[in-house]
């Protein structure tokens, strides 16, 4: 149950700041990974502390490593796909647009007269 707290918090988190600097004219892709890199460690650090805590024996290095990995990766990548997602949305012509005349092969309106 803590976990799923964890984890709800730490998206929470991300999407806030992944919204907030989304708005700001220096939140390029770089803002972007340093806030996946932030929101990464510290929650992830977090989530490691409480394994290896309560944990009733020692936690196998390779399952520290996975798990490490695993939670320091995760928010980067989903705060990349968000990135891409808004930049490829901006740059995507809207259904209500006129065509552009100068693109060949899309349907163009007649001119009124």
């Amino acid at each position: 149950m803590l976990l799923a707290l964890i984890k709800g918090i730490e998206y929470g988190c991300l999407g806030l700041l992944v919204g907030w600097i989304g708005t700001r004219a220096w939140g390029g892709v770089l803002a972007h990974v340093l806030v996946g890199l932030a929101v990464g460690i510290v929650f992830g650090g977090t989530i490691l502390a409480l394994t290896v805590g309560a944990a009733p024996s020692p936690v196998p290095t390779a399952d520290l490593v996975s798990q490490g990995l695993n939670e320091l990766l995760f928010p980067l990548g989903c705060a990349l796909v968000l990135f891409s997602a808004g930049a490829l949305g901006s740059r995507m012509p809207s259904r209500d647009a006129p065509a552009d005349p100068s693109k060949p092969g899309e349907p163009q309106e007649a001119c009124a007269g």
